[in-house]
């Protein structure tokens, strides 16, 4: 159901009679409540795919320690990019996040690098 809301300035709306402004009004409320599902299924389906996303992530994971050398290189996963944090280390936070979230315990933001 789309209902089109014409403009507040729109004078059409001087000529409605009480009625008719109650039906409209019926019909934005049902609209308002089909948008309010949609939004909960939709963060439903976000959900899923987050939790799913972080399964895998954890099946994927090396949980073997990072270890850096002097250019900042991964020697523990032989991760070779100085500017981008190693893989395992970004999945470890993840995940931590992830279940800090789940359980309703509060995080910080950032993505501090944690040598071991």
């Amino acid at each position: 159901m789309s209902t089109k809301i014409p403009p507040f300035e729109d004078s059409e709306w001087m000529n409605f009679s009480a009625k008719e402004l109650y039906e409209e009004m019926v019909k934005w409320r049902g609209a308002f409540h089909e948008a309010v599902e949609h939004g909960r299924n939709l963060f439903a389906s976000y959900k899923n795919i987050a939790s799913s996303a972080a399964a895998l992530i954890g099946d994927l994971h090396d949980d073997s320690p990072c270890w850096y050398d002097h250019h900042g290189y991964c020697q523990g996963h032989g991760w070779m990019e100085a500017d981008i944090e190693c893989p395992h280390a970004r999945a470890k936070t993840l995940l931590k996040k992830t279940a800090d979230i789940q359980k309703g315990t509060p995080h910080e933001q950032g993505n501090a690098r944690e040598d071991g």
